[in-house]
């Protein structure tokens, strides 16, 4: 690379970083041979110990070297220690005070490091520093290294892989590990040092496929041989069926051309297949087109051809099937004769199937391009919290409800201090919108306080009647802390009433439009895993999970709301050709058929309320509700990281598979997701 080229390729790395577009940066900084820079991108991206590596790695040494020779440091070049010296405030940075006062030491700056520690209140080991002039913690890994080389010369390699690993040595580690044919633990040691290539080797020959692919993903681009690590990673993509976010990112990067000849054709076409079997056909179709192009009669290729193009006009087809459906059952649902009522943000969420979700998702996203940071969808009234003993009144039976249909005459007429259905003394109106009156009324049969929802709409309605009876059932057998309790549902003046639990806090939409902090958000997400996981042991999937339908409470918990769409596989309710759900949130499977979703539907749903959650915005907009349900079927989502470049690796990776398009990539459970969300929050700790 000539100096105009790096000249060039700096001004694009210095682009690629103010747009916030950390990885492509440090690439190409990288590249550039520019390594404070993409240390000094990695430190503004909260990163601090991957900011060291780049620094380390610029100096010959191993990314996840921990330990430094004195003598070793002393003898590098000015400009080495110089990046030396920048990776001890690294780990300092990042609370690996051991380290920075090895190098610190090291570099000869004693004092500073005896500063750092009486600073860390390490009082006893700044005293032995600076008498000796070696930490302890040095001392004392120097020693475990030593040890661990002699042990390795005698021929003890499970003792000296043991050590190696107490000294924090994962290079030699893994070396050991190679000889024992611990593959697996080579290939972790390997990727914990940040030597991705060697750690795909060893990935593979443990037979772990896709830990192969993540780590060959992380290679970097400068790497000699990067055109035979892509082939690998097309290979292994199509070998494990992995499509996520940054394999597909590469995939379409390096391979989405023309095809130079016969292997190349053989290769693009096991990779439609690929696109395919995730939903993207109109990726699928690029790459068989291309592969037509260079061979016309290319058997295989004009099957998949007609077979593709068949799949992407059904879905269209499909989607624009159930819009028409949806406009058709709102437009029988629709009443004439009703007063209209105010706006009003503190009305909880309603049933989804009274009004268009095409209309609901084009105003939400307007709102969105418009800039605004929240919506004023209704939500769950505000009040004070109530303890649910577990007893649960008296409530009409399915009979009971069914043979109940009395018709209302003019507006609802009701008073505050008035006792309504023989129990419930209205206090205060709460909330007011177009389908529904919600009150904190004080229960006399319970003698508590509750939340009271009256529809407006007429009890003759069948379908709004077996959303109720839904709703309750369900309700009754989902008793856990994470989940906002039902009590009771009956009639008053015509229209249908529930009582449930009155809660004091905002519903999760109030705080978005702007990333969360990062433990609050998993403090949620852990929350509603655990309401939902409960739901999903009663054989239960709520279908319709959305910041909205999570309530955060005062004290901190979190309540999953609002089961009046939820599947109960036994009765298999919502299969009356009623699209219900929001698209916002809806899972590719969901939209392709309704009736046979699973637990994964909620994980993927809680994926994009996390998205929303460490993102201040959806992953997925549109103002067309077509294009919309198009993109959660077939688009990859953006990585969170390219969007908040703060958001943790971890963390960010979680969400991309709780986005995965195939439910079996996503999180077996939400017992499953709650731990990893547990692991991640321990691992930013």
């Amino acid at each position: 690379m000539n100096e105009n080229q790096r000249q060039a390729l700096l001004r694009r790395a210095h682009a690629l970083a103010e747009s916030g577009e950390t990885a492509a940066a440090v690439a190409a900084y990288r590249q550039a041979s520019e390594p404070k820079y993409a240390a000094r991108v990695l430190l503004a991206a909260e990163r601090p110990l991957d900011a060291a590596g780049e620094l380390l790695r610029a100096c010959g040494v191993s990314p996840g070297t921990r330990v430094f020779q004195p003598r070793w440091i002393q003898t590098r070049s000015a400009n080495e220690r110089e990046l030396l010296k920048m990776a001890s405030i690294c780990f300092r940075r990042a609370g690996d005070l051991d380290t920075y006062v090895a190098l610190t030491v090291g570099l000869g700056e004693r004092e500073r490091a005896v500063q750092a520690l009486m600073a860390a209140g390490k009082t006893v080991e700044a005293a032995r520093l600076q008498a000796s002039g070696e930490s302890s913690a040095q001392l004392m890994a120097e020693e475990r290294l030593a040890l661990a080389k002699r042990l390795e010369a005698e021929g003890k390699a499970e003792s000296a892989f043991a050590m190696y690993v107490e000294a924090g040595a994962p290079m030699d580690a893994a070396r050991v590990a190679l000889s024992l044919e611990r593959f697996a633990e080579a290939g972790r040691l390997f990727t914990e040092a940040r030597e991705d290539l060697r750690a795909a080797n060893a990935w593979e020959r443990a037979g772990d496929h896709v830990q192969a692919l993540a780590s060959y993903i992380d290679v970097p681009r400068d790497t000699p041989g990067i055109e035979a690590i892509d082939q690998r990673i097309a290979d292994l993509a199509c070998r494990t069926n992995t499509l996520d976010a940054r394999v597909d990112a590469r995939i379409q990067e390096i391979f989405l051309r023309l095809p130079s000849g016969p292997e190349e054709a053989e290769r693009n076409v096991r990779l439609s297949r690929l696109y395919a079997a995730h939903g993207h056909h109109d990726i699928a179709l690029e790459f068989i087109d291309g592969v037509l192009v260079r061979i016309p009669a290319h058997p295989e290729a004009l099957e998949l051809q007609k077979k593709f193009e068949a799949a992407r006009g059904s879905e269209k087809d499909r989607l624009k099937s159930i819009l028409e459906e949806e406009e058709r059952f709102r437009a029988a649902s629709s009443r004439t004769g009703l007063p209209d009522l105010p706006e009003h943000d503190a009305l909880p969420d309603l049933p989804d199937g009274f009004t268009s979700f095409a209309q609901t998702a084009m105003a939400r996203a307007k709102r969105r391009i418009a800039g605004q940071e929240s919506f004023a969808d209704p939500s769950p009234p505000p009040g004070s919290p109530t303890n649910s003993t577990g007893q649960v009144a008296a409530s009409p039976t399915t009979a009971d409800l069914a043979s109940e249909s009395s018709e209302a005459s003019g507006p609802l007429q009701l008073e505050i201090g008035k006792e309504i259905a023989g129990r419930y003394r209205l206090e205060k109106e709460l909330g007011v919108g177009g389908m529904a009156v919600v009150y904190r009324a004080y229960d006399t049969d319970l003698e508590e306080h509750v939340a009271l929802k009256i529809f407006t709409q007429t009890v003759d309605d069948e379908v709004m009647l077996k959303r109720f009876k839904q709703e309750l059932l369900l309700s009754r057998r989902l008793n856990h802390p994470n989940i906002l309790r039902l009590y009771d549902i009956g009639t008053v003046q015509g229209r249908r009433f529930i009582s449930m639990e009155l809660l004091k806090g905002r519903d999760m939409a109030d705080y978005l439009g702007k990333p969360v902090q990062f433990r609050l958000g998993i403090n949620w997400m852990m929350q509603a895993c655990d309401g939902l996981q409960a739901a999903h042991d009663a054989g239960v999937v709520h279908r319709d999970m959305k910041p909205h339908n999570l309530f955060v409470c005062e004290d901190g918990s979190v309540k999953v709301m609002d089961f009046g769409i939820a599947k109960n596989p036994s009765t298999n309710l919502t299969t009356d050709k009623m699209i219900a759900g929001t698209p916002d949130y809806m899972s590719p499977e969901q939209i392709n058929g309704f009736s046979s979703v699973g637990p994964s539907t909620d994980i993927y749903a809680l994926g994009i309320t996390a998205f929303e959650i460490f993102c201040g915005r959806l992953p997925f907009v549109h103002d067309e509700t077509v294009p919309l349900l198009l993109m959660h079927v077939g688009e990859p989502p953006p990585d969170p990281r390219s969007i908040n470049p703060r958001i943790p690796d971890p963390l960010a990776e979680l969400i991309l598979r709780m986005l995965a398009k195939d439910p079996s990539h996503r999180p077996k459970s939400c017992a499953d997701l709650r731990r990893e969300f547990e692991t991640v929050q321990q691992e930013i700790a």
